[in-house]
């Protein structure tokens, strides 16, 4: 009777196992196809302002000089096609030394959902220096997703907007430039 019970208990265990296997086999693991690409536009931004910087050559952050850029990320295969539904971690990063202490870069969602173009409260903040990552979707028909790039214009830097789907990247970069005394 115990070796009958022990048979039915291992025959019971075979297929749960076997189910959690298909299960697990049929999970959505579709990789990307090959030669997807995914670009942020615009893919360079250069703006040059005024030299601010004191006797002492330090500049001071004013976090009420900005402009805010729309940026459109697009995942597409090979052969242009969009690619939607994907989950896109995108965030900033500043090159070399050129970070000047304090958030000049910033990515904005639209969670409102009103797709008006503005960055309309701060809770829309979804990528800065002291932020996490952000995943964002891209669009199911299109393959586009749209943030706003806040970018100050205090101080002159150097970053970059870094994006990416499993081994898929696309960077954006924005640079900030002081007029020298020669320039004005």
């Amino acid at each position: 009777m115990c070796l009958k019970n022990q048979f039915a208990v291992f025959t019971r265990l075979r297929i749960v196992t076997a189910a959690v296997i298909c299960t697990l086999a049929s999970c959505n693991t579709e990789q990307l196809p090959t030669g997807a690409t995914l670009s942020i536009s615009p893919a360079n931004r250069t703006i040059t302002i005024a030299d601010n910087s004191d006797d002492q050559g330090r500049c001071f952050i004013n976090r009420q000089h900005y402009i805010d850029q729309p940026i459109v990320m697009t995942m597409l295969s090979a052969d242009g096609k969009p690619i939607g539904d994907k989950n896109v971690t995108v965030y900033v990063d500043y090159a070399g030394n050129t970070y000047p202490g304090s958030p000049v870069l910033a990515l904005f969602d639209d969670q409102r959902g009103n797709g008006n173009g503005v960055i309309d409260a701060d809770n829309e903040l979804v990528s800065d220096r002291d932020d996490n990552i952000a995943i964002v979707k891209t669009d199911h028909a299109t393959g586009a997703r749209v943030l706003l790039l806040r970018i100050n214009v205090s101080c002159p830097f150097k970053g970059d907007v870094f994006a990416y789907v499993d081994g898929v990247t696309g960077i954006a970069t924005i640079e900030v430039n002081a007029l020298t005394e020669d320039e004005s």
